[in-house]
């Protein structure tokens, strides 16, 4: 981000001193980010604020793409000169946020949790109930969301029950990276012979009867920001078994089981006993219709504005 001349002065006739810049996008791509932000608040005299979604290459960068990781150290470094509220959408973001300022030695901001909304706009028909067939998992496919755990899951299953027993599951989401060994036993057992199917650029409505169509979902990630797809799981009335770390267990929300990321056993018997014991999964399923209030995005708009005129307000 860099305003030319002619940037500056539309941005000089919009502004006045005091007002708040808030980025909640992914700005720590943008090379010359920080130097923008300062020169802006030098200039006009406005504050900064930013939503920090995770700061998982400081904290697991082995799960990152290591191209990416020099890019955010840089940002991270420039967003603590510049900074005056941080945003995060969960607790654990916000633990690992000071931890890692404190580790710097660095001022540590005001930080506010916004809890981030669950499902998408769909129109009326795209609402219908589908016929059960498969378990979900919606996420890109890399090294961090775990699918590893699943085919191994999957392939003892099929093993152990035969595969007419055990249905297919779904990953819904674009190849990433570090995953080589996945991909190259996916295609030596051809997938399980039909019993993984993978589903990539998928719109809301596609994505959505995915949900629908699931008998449940699976999120056994090694580590999250927050975790969308598992409020979306409990939005679309289903049930989720993911793993316990980072900031999942606040997006479960106590309607999710929780399993180790790398506890095999524990996965395994939770995933066993949603598909073959009588009543489990309905007892779940209404226990989620009948108790959980999924969160809006409009509700997440205003807490932002609350946190942000809250803030301001009070400096």
């Amino acid at each position: 981000m860099q305003l030319n001349r002619e940037g500056r002065a539309r941005f000089a006739g919009e502004v006045q001193a005091g007002d708040v810049i808030l980025n909640l996008g992914g700005s720590w791509s943008h090379q010359h980010f920080g130097r923008s932000i300062a020169e802006l608040k030098r200039d006009f005299g406005v504050r900064f604020a930013v939503l920090i979604h995770d700061v998982l290459p400081l904290t697991h960068r082995q799960f990152v793409a290591a191209r990416f990781a020099p890019f955010f150290d840089r940002w991270f470094d420039d967003m603590t000169r510049v900074w005056d509220l941080v945003l995060t959408p969960s607790h654990s973001t916000a633990r690992a946020l000071r931890e890692q300022l404190e580790l710097r030695g660095r001022t540590v901001p005001p930080i506010r949790r916004i809890r981030f909304g669950s499902g998408f706009c769909l129109p009326q028909q795209a609402l219908r109930e589908d016929a059960r067939t498969h378990v979900l998992y919606v996420s890109t496919i890399e090294i961090r969301k775990n699918h590893r755990l699943l085919f191994d899951i999957w392939k003892q299953m099929i093993s152990d029950y035969g595969a007419e027993r055990v249905p297919e599951l779904v990953f819904a989401g674009k190849f990433g990276w570090q995953i080589d060994d996945l991909k190259r036993d996916l295609r030596a057992t051809r997938f399980l012979d039909g019993k993984i199917r993978v589903v990539e650029n998928l719109d809301d409505t596609e994505l959505a009867a995915l949900y629908r169509g699931s008998y449940f979902t699976v999120y056994p990630s090694f580590c999250e920001g927050w975790g969308l797809p598992v409020g979306e799981s409990l939005h679309f009335g289903r049930y989720c078994i993911a793993s316990n770390a980072t900031s999942l267990p606040e997006v479960g929300a106590g309607f999710v089981d929780h399993h180790a990321p790398d506890d095999i056993t524990t996965a395994r018997r939770l995933i066993e006993t949603a598909l073959f014991s009588p009543g489990h999964l309905d007892a779940k399923e209404t226990a989620i219709r009948e108790s959980y209030v999924p969160p809006s995005w409009r509700e997440t708009a205003a807490e932002i504005v609350n946190a942000v005129n809250d803030t301001f307000e009070e400096g």
